[in-house]
């Protein structure tokens, strides 16, 4: 190959902004040899393409790459907002990934709590999604804190996206008599299966303890929190719980808990999950373990901790 010619071809290509088509015209040969030409470039340094952040960019690529290749994940989001409050941020950005990922004739799943209410509450408004139907994954109805609740935020989103929504009118967790009703109920079978075959999920990553939000919505009291600690639970996703390993729990709870269960969230297509901060290291570590989520959204300081959790062996579950 002319040497003299392959940097011509270059200049013209990446500095002149000249197409391919174009090129070829100019120097009469194939449009197929000008794209061989620009590859061999690359190959023999001729061409050196980076990519240069901006210095106001809030992402760290680096960690996002290496966490992505650790955990075999699709995508890393890593907001580097040590400056402000995590939780609008995460939320912009979590809500961007989700509407860049669907397609019109798309069915999101949704669980509740606080990491998901900050990606509703971000979502700007949009042209109408009418094929779109945005549906509950577990049970949330409660007389508190209902801004954080599956129905609320089902409805709001939906809104948003001028989509169709699938409520699940039922608690989290009942009394086993109450959950044997409702499992037999058809209008809480339907939405169950319907949660179980949608294309996209979106879910949070709760903690155990005074940060859960099963715990602010009064869902569990001292008693179950003790018996839950007490079998190593670390963390939940749809008001399922596991332990720091990734395997999920098998409580009294579990088996009275109105949402799909943790190996049928396995089988969504997408599955993104958001969760940030040092309460919550155990809960994320666990479900990156447990393989049930395909893209994470978290804060820099919360990667970085589980990446070097990862690189000395992981956490012991008295850690956090």
């Amino acid at each position: 190959m002319d040497s003299r010619l392959l940097v011509k071809v270059c200049k013209w290509y990446y500095e002149d902004q000249i197409n391919q088509e174009e090129i070829a015209k100019r120097i009469g040969i194939s449009r197929s040899t000008i794209s061989r030409m620009l590859t061999q470039a690359r190959r023999q340094g001729v061409v050196k393409i980076t990519v240069e952040p901006s210095p106001s960019d809030t992402f760290d690529f680096d960690l996002e790459t290496y966490l992505e290749s650790r955990f075999d994940l699709a995508e890393v989001v890593i907001c580097n907002c040590e400056q402000q409050a995590p939780g609008p941020v995460l939320g912009a950005m979590a809500a961007d990934l989700l509407l860049r990922t669907l397609s019109p004739d798309h069915s999101v799943g949704l669980s509740w709590g606080r990491s998901v209410a900050a990606v509703v509450e971000a979502l700007p408004r949009t042209d109408p999604m009418s094929q779109v139907t945005i549906v509950a994954l577990s049970g949330g109805v409660g007389a508190v804190q209902q801004n954080y609740l599956g129905n609320t935020l089902v409805l709001k989103l939906a809104d948003r996206l001028g989509a169709q929504a699938v409520t699940l009118d039922a608690p989290a967790i009942v009394q086993h008599e109450t959950y044997t009703r409702l499992m037999t109920e058809p209008a809480i079978s339907r939405v169950l299966a319907r949660a179980s075959a949608v294309d996209i999920a979106l879910v949070g990553i709760g903690a155990v303890g005074v940060f859960s939000t099963l715990t602010a919505t009064e869902y569990l009291d001292p008693r179950m929190v003790a018996e839950l600690e007490a079998m190593n639970a670390v963390g939940d996703i749809c008001s399922r719980f596991y332990r720091l390993d990734g395997t999920p729990l098998d409580s009294d709870i579990d088996q009275r808990t109105i949402g799909i269960p943790l190996e049928t969230l396995k089988r969504i297509p997408r599955v993104i999950g958001i969760g940030w901060g040092p309460e919550k290291i155990q809960a994320i570590m666990g479900a990156l373990r447990m393989g049930v989520l395909d893209v994470l959204v978290t804060d820099r300081p919360t990667a970085q901790q589980l990446k070097n959790q990862s690189d000395t062996g992981g956490l012991t579950h008295d850690e956090s």
